[in-house]
């Protein structure tokens, strides 16, 4: 047999064991499938009834529950927006409800009844992307939101605020912002935090279960932070003035990385 006929049934037998190996894998593993579906763009309107002063949001799961990316746009309040103006999308009205505990105004979301809709039975994999949630309320007045929705990303831009205090799960993003005071804590051990182009008086931080801190191009006058394990945490002379840091326990340490030597740092 010729050299080059043994070249070429080489070639084909490799060919051939290269598409039989790919058979088998399309096999147990099918194409890839979209991992979500996206929310329509519709917005509906929803009342918000009771006396309160934070709102929080929560959600009911059961075995099978959808798992929903979307967003929270805090917005001040306008004269056709009164504080209180809540609008989300349109595919969450049905499973929306609302109840008042104490001074908390309880938004509960029923992921558990939700996955038998139509928009969820119409996609495997029970997720769905692109939730949007408009809440408008009183710069002026102390805004303080709880958000216990893994997914749920809030969001404050362009705005002047007095008093605000959040609660997060997932992301928070502060964008071109002026606040007098903010405080800023977290639930969940994935959670980021993005402060840009902000300036904030007063912060306090818990950095526990904050997985990434950042404040780019943002003026921080006076930051308070504590936590009870490891944080990472930096900064320069022209994003904070002045630091104090209060441990929670004996494993608490702060990874502090100045790049100036001028910043005010005080332990306790």
């Amino acid at each position: 047999m010729r050299k080059t006929t043994k070249i070429l049934i080489g070639v084909i037998s490799s060919l051939l064991l290269l598409s039989m190996i790919y058979i088998v894998r399309q096999s147990f593993v099918g194409p890839v499938k979209r991992q979500g579906v996206m929310f329509s763009k519709s917005l509906d309107s929803m009342t918000l009834t009771g006396t309160y002063k934070t709102i929080k949001l929560v959600n009911i799961v059961g075995k099978k529950s959808p798992f929903i990316l979307g967003d929270l746009n805090i917005i001040p309040a306008t004269s056709s927006n009164k504080a209180g103006s809540f609008y989300l999308s349109k595919e969450l009205t049905a499973f929306v409800h609302q109840r008042v505990v104490g001074d908390t105004l309880v938004l509960e979301f029923a992921y558990d009844k939700m996955y038998s809709n139509k928009v969820c039975r119409a996609h495997n994999s029970g997720q769905l992307d692109g939730a949007q949630l408009n809440l408008y309320l009183d710069p002026n007045a102390l805004i303080s939101v709880c958000n216990e929705i893994d997914g749920m990303a809030i969001h404050l831009k362009k705005a002047v605020y007095k008093q605000v205090n959040v609660n997060i799960c997932s992301k928070l993003n502060i964008d071109s912002c002026q606040i007098e005071s903010l405080s800023v804590a977290a639930k969940s051990s994935l959670s980021d935090v993005t402060i840009s182009h902000s300036k904030v008086k007063y912060l306090s931080a818990n950095l526990d279960h904050i997985y990434q801190w950042s404040m780019p191009k943002s003026v921080i006058e006076e930051l308070n932070v504590t936590c009870s394990s490891s944080s990472d945490l930096s900064f320069s002379k022209a994003q904070c003035k002045k630091l104090n840091w209060k441990s929670k326990g004996k494993d608490a340490r702060l990874n502090l990385t100045l790049s100036s030597e001028e910043s005010s740092v005080n332990l306790e």
